[in-house]
């Protein structure tokens, strides 16, 4: 009841298969036997069941059927991955090579090579490697493009040499391996991310893509004329210290006093907005000053925002 009352989800069946084996699981307890099921009536009710079960396969195999193509956001997710790559039962990472999100994960895995001298599959980086955050956007004039930034510091745990935010996070993460931190800036598993204000509903996951602005304000050493107020105010200041201190017993109990606020917590895209909800002023003064970078329609159907802000 719960996952239709919020939406469901966007792989046609995935969220009802826990529930029908649940309803089902009590029959499975039931034994036919005993005198009432005895001889004839018990084989009767074999034979009806069968014959049942025979004609609801029969029913629905021709008709009960998702379109390979994407249907008021529902999708045979399985069926489109197959054919990505090329492989009927692609049960390795590299099954999906043929992928594009293969590709892109080879990529991030090259950059970290350029970035931090880590071999492919190397848990250790280059002495003396300083972790980079790694971005596809040209920010303004002020701040030109540049592929790497330094990542501040205790922004990521030791031994990550590159930060990079992705949607597909599955197969880019096991190409990339645990020497580069990736952003879900889909929010699935992000807590920042994941709080960002609806603006509108679309396919279920993939409604709050996160802007390269939240990024750069959250990981990358800051430069000047940068404003990240936003991020050290209020309930944002709290989410941020939840998130990234040292998981300690005090930290721990803080965490779980903090987690109906945690629930109900929603941030605006905006970083501006966001400013001024949670540290309580106006952002007018942060709207004269240059910002941190441009505000970018994102992939889940947006509007283009038309102001730019730095958080």
């Amino acid at each position: 009841m719960y996952i239709v009352r919020v939406g469901g989800d966007f792989m046609h069946g995935r969220m009802f298969l826990h529930g029908v084996f649940g309803l089902l699981l009590p029959w499975t307890t039931v034994p036919l036997s005993g005198h009432a099921l005895e001889g004839k009536p018990r084989r009767v009710a074999r034979r009806v069941a069968v014959v049942a079960v025979a004609a609801w396969a029969a029913c629905v195999a021709p008709t009960i059927r998702m379109s390979p193509v994407n249907e008021w956001s529902i999708g045979d997710e399985r069926g489109w991955y197959t054919r990505e790559a090329g492989v009927y039962n692609a049960m390795l990472v590299d099954d999906y090579a043929a992928f594009m999100f293969h590709r892109e994960g080879v990529h991030l895995r090259d950059e970290l090579h350029r970035a931090c001298g880590a071999d492919v599959g190397a848990r250790s980086l280059a002495p003396g490697c300083r972790p980079v955050l790694y971005l596809d956007q040209d920010f303004g004039r002020v701040h030109p493009h540049r592929a790497h930034r330094p990542v501040v510091d205790g922004a990521v745990p030791d031994g990550v040499g590159l930060v990079a935010a992705r949607v597909p996070i599955g197969i880019i993460g096991l190409l990339v391996g645990p020497s580069m931190h990736l952003v879900d800036r889909a929010g699935l598993s992000d807590a920042l991310h994941a709080r960002m204000e609806l603006l509108r509903r679309s396919r279920p996951g993939h409604e709050k893509i996160a802007n390269d602005v939240w990024i750069v304000a959250r990981f990358a050493a800051a430069t000047a004329g940068d404003d990240r107020r936003a991020l050290g105010c209020g309930e944002l200041a709290a989410l941020m210290d939840a998130t990234r201190a040292p998981m300690t017993v005090d930290r721990f109990v803080a965490n779980v006093r903090l987690a109906r606020t945690f629930h109900t917590l929603r941030v605006p895209l905006d970083p501006f907005e966001a400013e001024r909800r949670f540290c309580g002023d106006g952002p007018q003064a942060a709207r004269d000053r240059v910002p941190l970078g441009l505000r970018t329609a994102s992939a889940a159907g947006h509007e283009p925002p038309t102001a730019s802000g730095g958080t």
